[in-house]
């Protein structure tokens, strides 16, 4: 076999191992879906997960949120990604927000089309979600030069002229990292936050023993031994 000929069998063999990766990604997919919905059920019982799994990821998406972003995020109820059965590489994710001063609608709903043939790196189109803002409470709206909301994740459209082209990153991240893992981020940052808690514990204990410390030096300061009286 020529070298020639060898590269183009190893492109082939490329391609049946990318439809082999997807023929793992469909069975994993039908063997997660019943467990999801466990889980998307015992997570209605635990305030908060969602903004904690968010702030734990990491700078992958922290890096793309603003202050005001923050705070409504922190609103967030429940985030799912559902995977298109025919086209399991595609999906789609679902915000669901609670009441909050940002937004007319609770749910927003992102899908992504995979466009990149078998073998190659997965690229990804979209259609623009138009979101309903309150009055004046538009956070993709700012000033000149200032940073891109994390919402503006939401006009992700897979052209040439992204404003925000890191939105490809951002979905592959949460569809294939952060949702399935929800659970090992919210320990982590559950952890985390005991680590803390214990860390100020002993910083005041020891700030108690110090303190005490000087009390009883300053007493001993301020209270010297009498001196016995002399007998005549």
């Amino acid at each position: 076999m020529s070298e020639e000929s060898a590269h183009k069998e190893l492109s082939k063999l490329e391609e049946k191992f990318a439809l082999a990766d997807e023929e793992v990604m469909k069975l994993q997919n039908k063997l997660y879906k019943p467990i999801l919905e466990e889980r998307k059920a015992v997570l209605k019982s635990i305030p908060k997960f969602w903004p904690m799994v968010l702030e734990q990821y990491g700078e992958a998406i922290e890096k793309h949120i603003t202050p005001d972003d923050q705070e409504l995020l922190e609103t967030i109820e429940s985030i799912e990604v559902e995977r298109d059965d025919d086209d399991i590489r595609s999906f789609e994710i679902k915000f669901v927000f609670g009441n909050n001063e940002f937004l007319e609608q609770t749910e927003i709903t992102k899908k992504f089309k995979a466009i990149s043939k078998h073998g190659q790196d997965i690229k990804y189109e979209s259609t623009p979600v138009e979101i309903k803002w309150k009055t004046g409470k538009d956070l993709t709206k700012r000033e000149k030069g200032a940073a891109p909301s994390f919402f503006d994740f939401f006009a992700f459209k897979g052209d040439d002229k992204e404003m925000f082209p890191e939105a490809e990153e951002i979905a592959a991240s949460i569809s294939e990292d952060l949702y399935p893992n929800a659970a090992k981020y919210y320990v982590d940052a559950i952890k985390e936050l005991y680590e803390d808690e214990d860390e100020s514990d002993i910083s005041l204990s020891e700030e108690d023993e110090d303190e005490d410390e000087e009390n009883n030096e300053s007493d001993a300061i301020e209270e010297p031994p009498q001196k016995k009286l002399r007998s005549e």
